[in-house]
């Protein structure tokens, strides 16, 4: 073999190990950003589960109270639910 080929084979294997190496450091890079991608999205997760929670416990303290309004003014809300019921009859009917 002539020097050239066999400087052109070194070369050939050198560039096999180049891309060997490229390809081992992308399927890296690409693991660390599929962790951390579903580190991210398990905490959205997290967070918007807190807020339906904070949401619901929100809208149960708000059910309470109006119960206790109704039970401290029964006449006043039988009279505002007719009046309520009234304006929206009057508005479906049209």
């Amino acid at each position: 073999m002539s020097a050239s080929s066999q400087t052109l084979e070194q070369e050939v294997r050198d560039l096999r190990q180049d891309v060997a190496a490229l390809r081992k450091a992308l399927r890296e890079e690409a693991s660390k950003r599929q962790a951390g991608a579903a580190a991210a999205a398990a905490e959205n997760v997290e967070r918007l589960r807190t807020a339906a929670a904070d949401a619901g416990t929100r809208a149960q303290e708000r059910l309470e109270q109006l119960e206790e309004q109704i039970e401290a003014n029964p006449v006043q809300s039988v009279l505002i639910a007719l009046g309520v019921g009234f304006v929206i009859g009057r508005l479906l009917s049209r």
